[in-house]
C-alpha cells in the first residue's frame, strides 16, 4: 500500500514536498488506512501531517470514535483537531441526513485546515457506489465521472484501492479501526447499493471497482474537453456587457448546456444544480424581452431583449446593530440570534456558529468587510480578503457578505464561520447565530 500510494500521489501530482496535509479521519478502516499510509510515507513525501475528526452526533458510539482517533494520534505524535455537530438538527428540509453530514463535515474541514491540503479516504469502492447511485438518479457525463482525485485543496490519495486492499494492509500493519454499525443496515440508498447491488456485480467481475474507476477517469477527461469547447463557443456569444441570448440558443445542445453552466459559475454560482440550469434556460429562451432571475449567493441575471447580463453587485451593508435575542432582515440574508444560554452543542459552520456571550455582551453589529479585517483560525490569523478568495466567493459578492463585528474585532463572517477567539466552548454562556440566504426566484 505504501508503494502504491506513493506512485498514485506522484502520478497525479497530489502532494509536493513541504505541503501540510490534514487527513479527515472517521476511525473506520478506509480513513485509518489513509492516515497510516501517509504517516509511514511522510518523510519520503516531505510533508507535515495532521488529523481532523468530525463527530456528527448521529450515533451513541460517536464519542468513542472521536476518543479512539484522538488516542491513536497522541500515541503516534500526530496533531489532532476535533469538531462536533448535530447533523439531525442541522439538516435542511430539502436534504437527506447523509447530505447534511457531508456538508457539515466539509465545512468543518475547511475551517480546521484553512491552509494546505485536506486528504479524504475515498476508495475505488466509494467511486463505484457514487457512479451507481448517480446512474439510478440520473446524471450528466460529469456526474458519471465519479469522484475526482483532486478538487481544489481536497485530495483522495487512496482512490486507487479497494476494500480488500485496505483490510489486508491494516491487518498486515496491525492498525486498529472502528466499525460503523449503520453500515450493516439499509438506512440510506448508498448502503443498499453497497450491500445488495455491488455483490452481484462482483460475481460477474471481481475487478468491477477498478474497471469503473478507469471508466470514470475517461469520462472526466472527455467532460473536461467538452467543457473547454463550450467555453470557446461561449466566447463567441460574449458582448461587452454580457452574452447574446440568440448566440447562446444557437449553440449545439451539448455545448449549450455546458455554456449555461459556465455562465452560472461566472456570476458566482459555484455548483449549479439542475433547477438553476432550468431557471437560466427559461430566462435565455423566454419570449419576454425583459426578465430577471435570482440565484444562490445573491447572483442575479437580467435579460433585456437579446442581452443577458449580470445585475449590479449587491449594495454594501451599512453597520446595523444585531438584537440579542432577535431576528434581523438584511438584503439577501436573515440573521437570527438566540437567547444567551449554556452551550450544549457548539456550532462553527459557515452559516451557524456559537459565540461567547461575554465577548459580545457590549454589542454586535453586522456590516460589510473593510480593508484590514482579519480573523483568527486554527491555522493562524488570515485577512478576510484571502479567506474569501480561498473559499471561491466571487469578488462581486464579497462586499455584501455579512460581517459580524464586536468591540474587540471580527466575531464571525457569513460563508466563513467564527473567529477562534469568539467561538464558545461546551458549557460556556453563548449566543447561537444562524444566517439564512434568500431563496432564488424567477420574475417574469
Amino acid at each position: 500500500m505504501n508503494r502504491e500510494l506513493l506512485a498514485f500521489v506522484r502520478a497525479n501530482g497530489l502532494i509536493a514536498p513541504g505541503d501540510r496535509v490534514t487527513c479527515a479521519v472517521s476511525g473506520g478502516p478506509d480513513s485509518m488506512c489513509m492516515l497510516w499510509a501517509l504517516f509511514r510515507s511522510r518523510d519520503e513525501l516531505g510533508i507535515t501531517l495532521a488529523c481532523a475528526h468530525y463527530d456528527h452526533g448521529l450515533r451513541e458510539s460517536s464519542a468513542a470514535d472521536a476518543a479512539f482517533v484522538r488516542d491513536f494520534c497522541e500515541k503516534h505524535g500526530i496533531p489532532f483537531l476535533c469538531g462536533h455537530g448535530d447533523v439531525a438538527a442541522e439538516a435542511r428540509p430539502d436534504e437527506s441526513i447523509e447530505l447534511a453530514a457531508r456538508r457539515l463535515r466539509y465545512a468543518f474541514l475547511h475551517t480546521a485546515a484553512p491552509e494546505g491540503l485536506i486528504a479524504t479516504a475515498h476508495t475505488a469502492d466509494d467511486n463505484l457506489e457514487t457512479v451507481l447511485l448517480r446512474l439510478t438518479r440520473g446524471a450528466s457525463l460529469r456526474g458519471l465521472g465519479g469522484i475526482p482525485v483532486r478538487r481544489g485543496r481536497i485530495i483522495r490519495p487512496i482512490l486507487f484501492a479497494d476494500r480488500a486492499q485496505v483490510l489486508e494492509y491494516l491487518a498486515r500493519e496491525g492498525v486498529p479501526f472502528r466499525t460503523d454499525e449503520t453500515n450493516d443496515t439499509d438506512f440510506c440508498p448508498r448502503n443498499r447499493i453497497r450491500r445488495h447491488v455491488i455483490p452481484l456485480l462482483r460475481r460477474e467481475n471481481p475487478n468491477v471497482a477498478a474497471q469503473v474507476l478507469s471508466l470514470s477517469r475517461t469520462l472526466r477527461a472527455e467532460d473536461a474537453y467538452l467543457s473547454a469547447r463550450a467555453l470557446d463557443a461561449l466566447d463567441g456569444a460574449r458582448t461587452p456587457d454580457g452574452w447574446s441570448c440568440s448566440a447562446v440558443n444557437a449553440l449545439d445542445p451539448v455545448l449549450r448546456r455546458r455554456a449555461l453552466f459556465a455562465i452560472l459559475q461566472a456570476v458566482g454560482v459555484a455548483e449549479p444544480a439542475e433547477r438553476h440550469m432550468e431557471l437560466l434556460d427559461s430566462l435565455v429562451s423566454s419570449p419576454d424581452p425583459s426578465a430577471r432571475a435570482s440565484f444562490p449567493g445573491g447572483a442575479v441575471l437580467t435579460r433585456c431583449y437579446d442581452l443577458l447580463t449580470p445585475a449590479d453587485a449587491p449594495a454594501a451593508l451599512p453597520p446595523t446593530p444585531l438584537p440579542i435575542p432577535g431576528t434581523s432582515r438584511l438584503p439577501g440574508f436573515t440573521i437570527t440570534c438566540s437567547e444567551p444560554g449554556a452551550a450544549q452543542t457548539v456550532w462553527n459552520q459557515p452559516d451557524r456558529f456559537s459565540l461567547r456571550f461575554d465577548l459580545i455582551r457590549s454589542g454586535l453589529c453586522v456590516r460589510s468587510r473593510r480593508t484590514g479585517d482579519r480573523m483568527q483560525l486554527p491555522g493562524g490569523s488570515r485577512s478576510l480578503k484571502r479567506l474569501m478568495i480561498d473559499r471561491k466567493i466571487p469578488a462581486s459578492l464579497r462586499g455584501a457578505l455579512p460581517v459580524l463585528a464586536a468591540a474587540d474585532g471580527i466575531a464571525a463572517v457569513a460563508g466563513v464561520g467564527a473567529d477562534q477567539r469568539f467561538l464558545a466552548q461546551p458549557g460556556e454562556l453563548a449566543v447561537e447565530i444562524k444566517i439564512e440566504k434568500e431563496d432564488e426566484t424567477y420574475d417574469e
